[in-house]
């Protein structure tokens, strides 16, 4: 009940972020529901009481509230087209950029390709995977969870967890099922490391993260053209068609908008935790009576 509670508290702050008045329109780390729903920031990134009644069962109860930005990541789904099962070569590069840093096997983004593509010509399709001591055979579609990274070949417990020490984020914190279907990310909550991915190869260069993540440091971005200006990729008048489109086949798939959010609600009584992680698509003011649907909601004791 008491991280029930907390997925409740989590959706209740996304649905005031749509109708508060001091709203800025976009999804950013300035919000409350990501300021305070981080430890690191506080107020609300710690162990609350739960407010029931004096003489209730659960009045030892606690809970502890963090809620992410699926939009803010990398949609795995994405790399390949539903209706043309061709590959966005842009994105690839991406991820491929963003293993790279992690210290991965260079094999990691083919074989994830490999997992959720329709074919088998690739090199980790079934006839890798059933030579395995435990054998078993790939996706070959969409992932339903970003758990299923933990089958892909090369993905190690040790890439999949990250590591606080090395201050290695965890894949999930970069990677997702739950984001937006056209493979855009919001830079507003982006992680540093994935800005960097998004960056290089660009004309932008090796400063597009740092610029994304100074600028916004202040004041999120409100007009996705002024981060094309920003990082130096806006169209200019003086173009012709053909350069145009070349710029904007290398530009970062940027966005400043979000729809989907990952709440975890942990509830403890006595020193015993339950986990939530609610996966949930909030609908925009307007879009219908049903605010919030959920995507995924596992239950960890």
């Amino acid at each position: 009940l008491a991280a029930k509670s907390a997925v409740s508290l989590g959706m209740a702050m996304l649905a005031q972020d749509l109708i508060d008045p001091a709203s800025d329109g976009v999804d950013s780390i300035h919000d409350p529901w990501y300021i305070e729903t981080h430890p690191d920031l506080l107020p609300l990134g710690h162990w609350e009481r739960m407010p029931v009644p004096d003489g209730a069962e659960l009045k030892q109860a606690e809970y502890l509230l963090k809620i992410e930005d699926e939009f803010g990541k990398f949609n795995i789904n994405a790399l390949i087209d539903p209706a043309t099962q061709e590959v966005n070569e842009g994105m690839f590069i991406i991820l491929q950029n963003l293993f790279a840093q992690l210290g991965a096997e260079d094999i990691v983004a083919e074989a994830i390709l490999d997992w959720i593509d329709q074919d088998e010509d690739g090199a980790y399709e079934a006839s890798y995977y059933s030579t395995l001591e435990i054998p078993y055979i790939p996706k070959n579609g969409p992932m339903d969870s970003v758990e299923e990274l933990l089958m892909v070949a090369g993905i190690t417990p040790d890439i999949y967890f990250g590591s606080l020490e090395d201050q290695i984020p965890a894949l999930y914190e970069l990677l997702t099922v739950h984001g937006n279907r056209l493979g855009l990310i919001n830079v507003n909550t982006a992680k540093y490391e994935l800005l960097l991915a998004m960056g290089e190869g660009t004309p932008a260069g090796g400063g597009y993260a740092d610029t994304i993540l100074n600028r916004r440091e202040t004041e999120p971005y409100l007009e996705v053209d002024t981060i094309n200006s920003d990082i130096g990729m806006q169209e200019r008048n003086q173009m012709t068609v053909e350069e145009r489109e070349e710029l904007l086949a290398q530009r970062p798939p940027h966005d400043i908008l979000s729809k989907a959010f990952h709440i975890q609600g942990d509830g403890m009584v006595n020193g015993v935790v339950t986990r939530i992680d609610a996966y949930v698509w909030r609908a925009p003011q307007g879009e219908g009576v049903e605010q919030f649907r959920v995507l995924e909601w596992r239950v960890t004791r």
